[in-house]
C-alpha cells in the first residue's frame, strides 16, 4: 500500500474508473451520478493537495497584514481593547508560525527522496569497495536500524486499513511522531 495520498487517490479514482463505474447498473442513475460525484471530488482534491500547504500559508500571512492594518485603524477605540489585545497576541502568535514555515512540504519530499538515492548508491558502493566486513556491517546496521523505525511509521499511519494482524501492538502514530514547534 503506498503511503503517500497522491498516489492513493490515483489508485482509487482508477479504481473507479474501471472497475467500479462499469459494474454499476446503468439504470441505477444515482449510484452512477455519485461514483461520477466521487470521481471528482478524487479529482479536485489531487489537484488542490500540491497547492493546500501554499494556499493555508497565504491566508494566514494576508490575514496577519489584515490584523495590523485593523490594530492601527482601531487603536483609539477603549471599547475594542480587550479585543485588540487578543488580537495582537494571536497576530504575533501566528507571525510566529509563518517565519517557522518557510519551506514547502514538497521541498521536504524531494530532500527525502534524494537522501534515500544517496544513502542506497553509498551501501552499493561500500559494499562492491570491499572496504573491510566491519564498516559495512556497521554501514549496514544504520540502514537496518533506519528502516525498522520507518516501518514501524508505515505500518502505524497504514493501521485504519485493518491489515494488522495485532493492531494493539502497533502503537499510535502520534506516539511515535515528534511535535513540530
Amino acid at each position: 500500500m503506498q503511503l503517500r495520498a497522491e498516489i492513493q487517490i490515483k489508485t482509487v479514482i482508477k479504481a473507479l474508473k474501471d472497475v467500479i463505474v462499469p459494474a454499476i447498473d446503468p439504470a441505477n442513475k444515482l449510484a452512477v451520478e455519485q461514483a461520477h460525484l466521487a470521481m471528482g471530488l478524487l479529482n479536485l482534491l489531487s489537484t488542490q493537495m500540491p497547492v493546500q500547504f501554499r494556499f493555508d500559508h497565504d491566508e494566514l500571512q494576508r490575514l496577519v497584514q489584515a490584523c495590523e492594518k485593523l490594530e492601527r485603524v482601531c487603536k483609539q477605540d477603549p471599547e475594542a481593547s480587550a479585543e485588540l489585545r487578543r488580537l495582537k497576541a494571536a497576530r504575533a502568535e501566528a507571525q510566529h508560525v509563518l517565519e517557522k514555515s518557510r519551506i514547502d512540504p514538497a521541498r521536504i519530499l524531494d530532500s527525502i527522496r534524494t537522501l534515500r538515492a544517496d544513502i542506497s548508491a553509498l551501501i552499493v558502493t561500500v559494499e562492491r569497495e570491499e572496504l573491510g566486513a566491519g564498516q559495512f556491517t556497521e554501514a549496514e546496521k544504520v540502514v537496518l536500524d533506519l528502516s525498522r523505525e520507518q516501518l514501524l511509521r508505515d505500518r502505524s499511519l497504514l493501521i485504519s486499513l485493518g491489515n494488522e494482524i495485532d493492531p494493539a501492538a502497533v502503537p499510535a502514530i502520534g506516539t511515535l511522531l515528534p511535535h513540530l514547534d
